[in-house]
C-alpha cells in the first residue's frame, strides 16, 4: 500500500504488524497491511476523536482534564468524567471490532492515559516532522535533498482536514509551515541542479497538497527555466480563472513571474529601475535560456554591429518535451553565460555561440554530437551552423 507516493513499507521496517496512522487530508488506520474497518474515513465520531488524541499524543500521554475539555467542552454533559469513562470503553469494542489484536489499548497512569505499546503505531505527520528535522540537520546535499523528497511525499493534505478542534487547527497550521519550508528547500536545490522538470513537477505536487498557497509559481518558474513561455501564460491563465472562479485574490509571485513571459504591451514603458529588476530570473551561470522571440532579437543585435557569432541548431527525431527539457538543462550547463539557447515548438534547439569562430563552432558540433550519442538522442541530421554577424569580404 502507498500513502503519499511512499510505501509503507519503507516507513516502519518490513514488519508489518504495526498500526499505521494516516491523519494528513482524511483519517485512517491501516495494520497489517489491511484498513481497519468500522472507522470513519472523517473520523468525527465522540470515539475517533478520543483515539485521535491518544494516537498524536502517544509519546507524552494525554491528561485526563484535556481529554474532558476536548471532548465536552461545549456538550451539556452532567457527569464528563462518567462519559469519559463510557467512551473508552465504547472505543476498545470498537477497535477490537474493526481487526486489532486483543488488547487494552489505552492505559491509564493517574490522571494520563497513553496509547498501549503492546500495538506499536507509526504516524505519517510523527515521520513527517522526524523527516523534517533529520533534512535541515544533515550536511550531506545527497540526504537532504532525499529526506525533504520522502517528507514532500507523505503531506498529502490538511491535518485532518474537516476537523475544527482548537488542538488540531493548531497542529495543521504547523505541519503547513514545515511544508512550505520542504518545499522551498526541494525547489532552491532544484534551481542549482538546473533541474527545471523537478521544479514544475514540484510545483504541481505542492499545488495539489496545498491549494492557493502559490504554489504554481514554481510550476511557471521551472517553464521559464526551459524557455517555454507559451506554455507558462497558458498556465497563468488557468491559474487565473482558477482564482478567479473560487473568489481568491491572485497570488503577487504568480503576477510578477507572468510579466516575466507575457508580450509587452505597445504602450508600456517599464522604468530603468524596473528593467533592471527584471532583466533576468536566471542565474547568470551557464547560458541563458530565452523565448524564441528573444533569441532572434539577441541574433539580429549580433549582426547589426557585425559581432561574429555562429548559430547552431538541431532538431530532436523523438523523445519529446521531456527529453528537449533534459538537454536545454544539460546545455545551459555547458554554454558561457554570454551564449544563448532556446526551442520552438516543433523541438527544435537553437544555440548562439557569442564572438566564436569556425573552428570553435565545429568544435561544438563534436562535443553536442558525441554528448547526444552517449545519452541517446536522436537529431533529425545532426547539428547544423550558421554564420552571423561576418560582414562579407569585399572582391
Amino acid at each position: 500500500m502507498c500513502v503519499g507516493g511512499v510505501k509503507m513499507e519503507s516507513l516502519h521496517t518490513s514488519n508489518t504488524k504495526i498500526l499505521y496512522v494516516q491523519t494528513f487530508r482524511e483519517f485512517s488506520l491501516t495494520y497489517g497491511g489491511n484498513a481497519l474497518v468500522g472507522l470513519s474515513r472523517y473520523g468525527n465520531t465522540q470515539p475517533e476523536v478520543l483515539l485521535q488524541i491518544l494516537l498524536h499524543n502517544r509519546p507524552h500521554g494525554v491528561s485526563r482534564r484535556t481529554l474532558m475539555r476536548e471532548l465536552f467542552d461545549e456538550r451539556d454533559v452532567l457527569d464528563a468524567a462518567h462519559s469519559l469513562h463510557v467512551l473508552l470503553y465504547n472505543l476498545r469494542v470498537k477497535l477490537r471490532k474493526a481487526g486489532l489484536p486483543d488488547s487494552e489499548y489505552i492505559r491509564r497512569d493517574g490522571e494520563m492515559y497513553y496509547w498501549t505499546e503492546a500495538i506499536p503505531v507509526e504516524e505519517d505527520a510523527e515521520r513527517f516532522e522526524q523527516l523534517c528535522s533529520e533534512a535541515a540537520e544533515t550536511e550531506s546535499p545527497e540526504n537532504r535533498k532525499r529526506l525533504y523528497t520522502e517528507a514532500c511525499n507523505l503531506y498529502r493534505g490538511e491535518f485532518l482536514e474537516d476537523h475544527s478542534a482548537t488542538w488540531v487547527l493548531r497542529e495543521a497550521k504547523r505541519y503547513e509551515r514545515l511544508y512550505g519550508v520542504c518545499v522551498e528547500a526541494l525547489a532552491q536545490i532544484a534551481r542549482e541542479e538546473l533541474n527545471y522538470t523537478a521544479l514544475e513537477a514540484l510545483g504541481r505536487q505542492a499545488a495539489t497538497a496545498q491549494p492557493f498557497w502559490g504554489w504554481e509559481r514554481l510550476t511557471m518558474e521551472g517553464m521559464l527555466g526551459e524557455g517555454r513561455l507559451w506554455n507558462a501564460r497558458q498556465l497563468y491563465f488557468a491559474i487565473e480563472r482558477y482564482y478567479r472562479e473560487s473568489d481568491m485574490p491572485m497570488d503577487e509571485r504568480i503576477q510578477a513571474l507572468y510579466d516575466q513571459c507575457r508580450p509587452m504591451d505597445p504602450g508600456a514603458v517599464p522604468s530603468p529601475d524596473r528593467l533592471l529588476e527584471n532583466l533576468s530570473a536566471q542565474s547568470e551561470n551557464g547560458g541563458y535560456v530565452c523565448s524564441y522571440a528573444a533569441f532572434t532579437g539577441l541574433c539580429e543585435m549580433a549582426k547589426r554591429w557585425n559581432r561574429n557569432g555562429m548559430l547552431l541548431t538541431a532538431t530532436i527525431s523523438a523523445g519529446g518535451e521531456q527529453t528537449v527539457a533534459m538537454l536545454l538543462r544539460s546545455l545551459r550547463s555547458m554554454l558561457r553565460p554570454c551564449d544563448a539557447l532556446t526551442h520552438t515548438d516543433d523541438e527544435q534547439i537553437m544555440i548562439f555561440l557569442s564572438e566564436a569562430s569556425e573552428q570553435t563552432s565545429r568544435q561544438w558540433q563534436q562535443r553536442l554530437t558525441r554528448y547526444c550519442r552517449e545519452n541517446s538522442i536522436s537529431l533529425l541530421g545532426g547539428w547544423q551552423t550558421v554564420k552571423i554577424g561576418v560582414p562579407p569580404v569585399e572582391s
